[in-house]
């Protein structure tokens, strides 16, 4: 066989060995502590146990049956004063009738009985698993108040508990008052229903486990699970400490590692300046042990666990060898440095420090000031020299020496330095005048070069500003619409609700009239309801504050359960609606109910603001890795200009406001899309309206 394939296998073999030694370390200090403890100490037999307690204390320590409890149930007068000010309900006189608190009582009372009753079914359905922990417990608690003693031992009211422990030895035992003085307290599951907490017990006894367990117990099940893994951690922690020593002998052994590195790479990686080396070195190694932090094995031996361990290995594998390598080449590379101080000129701060020096002294601004200052100020002691030099009959030479001095060099840098601080100028008065409000043409961006960048930076700036006052007054504009028709939609059937209220207390009313009232109250109340819950599913896309169930779904069967369900609707309507799908499903990876939704109210905004006797045509594509969706119908109304208003919240395309929408149907559409990191878009063409979506497929 090869040398180069010998080394290459040898290499691959060591950092197996030293990937899963180092990482059967980090394993014992991440989960040592779980699987070294004894069984009864373990978090698992604590929570076990815990649970047990829980259901202990509503099974058999309290002792309130349904019916004394919906007995006991009243309502406080503070209780409805409460449900008054939550509500916001009033009167024309200012007060309540007494028939209107009575009502307000009656409901409040019902409430509390359901919740009762959903207490005691929820009780009644988690007795099994409470019955299934009995078998792996013993108990024998005493009420401090009552004297009550609770036990399904064989111990009587007057045996004493030490006694019955010290004759019947458990396997574990839990005694109270504790070592710290604790006793046991007792309490409902659920605090909030009201007749449940009438008394909490405090108890002293103890709580434990038999030594001989039934097998098929709760206990014994969890015992001998929770052994089985402590034997297969030992084994595995105690492989991972074998491997890391042979992969550690043969790396000093084979020196494998410094074989594997051909002069190529040696040669190319001293290319890279010192620091640059340096800096990747830390970056990597800090990012190879971060990936190895917090790193946990599964002890279920299936094939998926062994699987995803030995894909974590190669990963983890892979970044170590980055960072041995790095570090053997730079370790070659630091004995190789004969002077330290040709490294450091070849190292890339210095040569960003040498780069920001010889700018500094050809483009500072402010040493440039100086040059200029400074010839400037030669030139003014100059005249005093001058004229000495007249005094003593060397002056024309002097002066004709001046004049060319002045002419050629001070006269220019004057110039220069006027010319700059005219434009220095100009760009303060653009400044205080955009401060006051005052529209200001574009500066010239033409000369000194910092001037002109700082000219050119207040144009982008002015550019900036401008941009965001129209964005803000558009969005103190849509905010205001907001206001207005959330108010609208809301105040509408709640207006009609309170009419037809007060007109089924009004006299000689038939029998009819009071069900079609009750019937537009119904109705109104269910409109309101689905407004309330469209605006609160609105805030919550917006906020991000929503979690998705992606799974596997094919788009188009979902987009048929979609118009199977408007079926009805679409039948009844004058429209004609053209579907065009491919045969083959296309999968994508979404929220199935999400983007049903998203569909849903696509298709009832076609419904809704369609013009009769149009066509309607709705389009499934797989485009290379995306499916695309395009919806398109003709609009009843004129649309506005602005295609993104209409992803807004209340944004509809008839601004009349006729029909009976939310007005959150497509601003939802567009949260929902977006949380798929998916694409929606609008296209208007006159009174053509197309709304096109675009996800990821999977195969």
């Amino acid at each position: 066989m090869d040398t180069k394939l010998k080394n290459r296998l040898l290499f691959v073999g060591v950092l197996f060995l030293f990937t899963f030694g180092i990482n059967g370390g980090l394993i014992f200090w991440n989960q040592g502590g779980y699987y070294l403890k004894d069984y009864y100490k373990s978090e698992a037999f604590l929570n076990t146990l815990n649970r047990y307690i829980d259901y202990l204390s509503v099974y058999e320590l309290n002792q309130t049956t349904e019916e004394e409890a919906l007995e006991k149930l009243s309502v406080s007068d503070e209780e409805v004063k409460t449900y008054i000010d939550t509500h916001q309900i009033s009167s024309e006189q200012g007060k309540l009738s007494e028939a209107a608190i009575n009502a307000i009582k009656e409901k409040l009372l019902k409430t509390k009985q359901q919740n009762i009753e959903q207490y005691f079914d929820n009780k009644r359905k988690q007795k099994p698993y409470y019955e299934r922990s009995e078998s792996s417990f013993q108990y024998a608690l005493k009420d401090i108040k009552t004297g009550t003693l609770y036990t399904d031992t064989t111990m009587s009211q007057s045996d004493s508990i030490n006694d019955y422990l010290k004759k019947h030895k458990l396997a574990f035992v839990r005694q109270y008052p504790s070592a710290y003085g604790e006793y046991l307290s007792s309490r409902e599951l659920d605090d909030s229903v009201d007749g449940m907490n009438q008394y909490d017990g405090t108890y002293t006894g103890f709580i434990g486990v038999p030594q001989h367990l039934p097998k098929d117990s709760l206990v014994y099940t969890d015992y001998k699970t929770y052994k089985h893994k402590q034997v297969l951690f030992s084994v595995f922690i105690g492989s991972a400490v074998i491997a890391l020593l042979i992969s550690l002998f043969l790396m000093f052994r084979t020196r494998i590692l410094q074989k594997i590195i051909n002069v190529k790479w040696q040669t190319a990686y001293k290319r890279l300046p010192m620091d640059v080396s340096l800096f990747f070195l830390v970056i990597i190694g800090c990012f190879t042990f971060s990936t190895l932090d917090h790193f946990y094995v599964s002890l279920h031996l299936t094939l998926y666990s062994i699987v995803s361990y030995l894909k974590l290995l190669i990963i983890h594998g892979f970044f170590i060898t980055l960072t041995l390598v790095q570090a053997i080449l730079l370790w070659k590379r630091l004995k190789e440095v004969k002077e330290p101080r040709d490294q450091w000129e070849n190292t890339l701060i210095s040569k960003i420090i040498n780069g920001l020096g010889e700018g500094l002294f050809f483009n500072s601004t402010g040493l440039q000031i100086f040059i200029l200052l400074f010839i400037i100020f030669c030139t003014g002691f100059g005249v005093p020299i001058v004229f000495e030099n007249l005094s003593y009959g060397r002056g024309p030479a002097v002066v004709l020496f001046y004049f060319f001095l002045f002419m050629f060099i001070t006269f220019p840098a004057l110039v220069i330095l006027i010319k700059r601080l005219a434009f220095f100028n100009r760009i303060t008065k653009n400044v205080d005048n955009l401060v006051k409000g005052y529209h200001e043409p574009d500066l010239s961006e033409k000369g000194w070069a910092p001037l002109r960048a700082l000219a050119k930076n207040i144009n982008t700036m002015k550019h900036g500003v401008t941009a965001s006052q129209k964005e803000q007054a558009k969005s103190e504009r849509l905010k205001t619409e907001l206001i207005t028709n959330v108010s609208h939609d809301l105040r509408t059937p709640l207006t009609s609700i309170i009419t037809y209220s007060e007109l089924l207390h009004s006299e000689g009313i038939t029998e009819e009239e009071r069900e079609d009232y009750i019937e537009i109250i119904n109705r109104k109340s269910k409109r309101l309801k689905v407004l309330i819950e469209d605006l609160f599913e609105a805030s919550k896309m917006a906020s991000g504050n929503i979690e998705l169930d992606k799974k596997k779904v094919d788009i188009v069967q979902l987009l048929q359960q979609s118009l199977a369900e408007n079926n009805e609707t679409i039948e009844a309507s004058s429209l004609h609606f053209r579907i065009s799908k491919p045969e083959p499903p296309i999968y994508a990876v979404v929220d199935g109910q999400k983007l049903w939704r998203v569909f849903d109210n696509l298709i009832g905004n076609i419904l809704k603001y369609s013009l009769e006797n149009t066509r309607v045509y709705i389009a499934v594509k797989e485009i290379g890795s995306r499916v695309v969706i395009s919806f398109k119908n003709v609009s009843k109304f004129e649309l506005s200009e602005d295609i993104d208003e209409l992803f807004e919240r209340f944004k509809r395309g008839d601004e009349s406001r006729h029909t009976e929408g939310s007005g959150l149907g497509l601003a939802i559409a567009k949260s929902i899309i977006d949380l798929h990191d998916g694409k929606m878009d609008m296209e208007v063409d006159g009174d053509l309206f197309k709304v096109i979506i675009e996800l990821e497929t999977v195969h």
